[in-house]
């Protein structure tokens, strides 16, 4: 089963922090995909092994003794990818604490918020010596200077019998009323099941678009392969950009870490200029050309140890069908008990709202469904309501 464990850095960074009353703070939480594939934590591990996304921890309570849950959200906006592993990190931006395992059944990001709910136990460590900094949850809150029941029932002894008896009905009566709103709740629930935002990108490369290796530490751009007289054209935000052969295009960077990385190299329009650049992740706007994989430690002034991967999808202009189906997968959080539900849809941008055309639910199972578009607008972002059908 998936494993969290302590990371060697936490072990040298708690064996420094003991007796000086510090703590080692963790204040982060990352997912990654684990570069596509589960795998067994190591305690050697200074990072995960491909991170995707890092958020401030939201809100922590103890759990007792030294065991703390954590809470953090990844909203709609998170780029899509099958969870594997999780990284908590501490305000030196150390791994702290590693979250994997053979048996991770992934959770897809992206569309919907993902929700962090996890227990950080820290069984062998003396109390005090890792804590988690960020705000109080309700629980915390509730608990006030009461982290464990007898001290809270030591404190009712202030109190008469009567107001014993008196407060033990107030909260008999605040759980009625609670049962109560929790069977609405859920009446709602059946009702509205899940909202969120789908965006349908609509691009593609019409030709070329291919980046060679320099002698240097840049990239080629070309239509051919070889930089000459030619000219790349693709289509994005509604538009066909046209971009000529260019030598020494964009520069990839080094790495000097002792992990391997991952970089992408995309078409987007920059201060009103497209151009190709690369980053760690490809932006909602962008259209994605190459995969650019970096060895640890690789900080040589060529190319030669870094690898190419192609992710160009190409159809020609002048093509009479379309290999392009513009659509967004929609995950729910939680599967639902059957596909019985119908979808209302917002429109809220697109780079043209009149060229969206139609829009299409289809391939609704219980644990998502598609969005569609039929027309040729591109970065349609459209709100998404599943309502059941059969409320009453």
């Amino acid at each position: 089963m998936p494993t969290t464990l302590l990371t060697d850095i936490a072990e040298a960074k708690i064996t420094a922090a003991a007796g000086t009353g510090s703590a080692v703070a963790i204040t982060h939480v990352a997912l990654g995909d684990g570069n596509g594939s589960n795998y067994a934590p190591g305690h050697a591990q200074t990072s995960l092994r491909r991170e995707m996304a890092r958020q401030p921890i939201a809100t922590r309570h103890i759990e007792g003794g030294n065991a703390w849950r954590v809470r953090a959200e990844f909203g709609p906006e998170t780029p899509a990818f099958a969870v594997r592993e999780m990284g908590f990190f501490d305000a030196d931006g150390d791994l702290i604490a590693v979250w994997a395992g053979n048996d991770v059944e992934p959770r897809q990001t992206g569309a919907i918020s993902y929700l962090i709910d996890h227990v950080l136990s820290f069984t062998r460590v003396a109390d005090g010596l890792v804590i988690v900094e960020a705000p109080d949850d309700e629980l915390a809150e509730a608990r006030g200077d009461f982290n464990r029941l007898g001290a809270r029932l030591d404190a009712m002894d202030q109190y008469s019998p009567a107001d014993q008896v008196a407060m033990a009905a107030g909260v008999q009566q605040a759980m009625n009323l609670g049962g109560i709103l929790l069977r609405e709740m859920d009446v709602m629930r059946r009702r509205v099941l899940a909202q969120g935002v789908a965006l349908i990108r609509l691009k593609h490369v019409i030709a070329g678009m291919q980046l060679t290796k320099s002698e240097v530490r840049t990239l080629h751009l070309s239509q051919t392969g070889t930089v000459g007289a030619g000219l790349s054209k693709a289509k994005l935000d509604g538009l066909i950009v046209a971009l000529p052969d260019d030598d020494y295009h964009v520069s990839v960077p080094t790495n000097e870490t002792g992990s391997p990385v991952q970089y992408f190299a995309y078409l987007v329009k920059s201060d009103g200029v497209y151009g190709v650049d690369i980053g760690a992740s490809v932006p909602d706007e962008a259209l994605a050309l190459y995969r650019i994989d970096i060895p640890a430690g690789d900080t040589a002034s060529n190319l030669n140890a870094v690898t190419l991967v192609d992710l160009r999808v190409i159809q020609a202009e002048n093509a009479w069908t379309s290999v392009i189906e513009p659509f967004a997968a929609v995950a729910f959080a939680d599967a639902l008990p059957s596909a019985d539900y119908m979808v209302s849809v917002e429109i809220e941008e697109a780079t043209n709202i009149a060229a969206v055309g139609d829009v299409v639910i289809y391939d609704k199972a219980n644990n998502g469904f598609k969005i569609g578009q039929t027309g040729s607008a591109d970065n349609v972002r459209i709100r998404w309501t599943a309502i059941n059908p059969n409320y009453q």
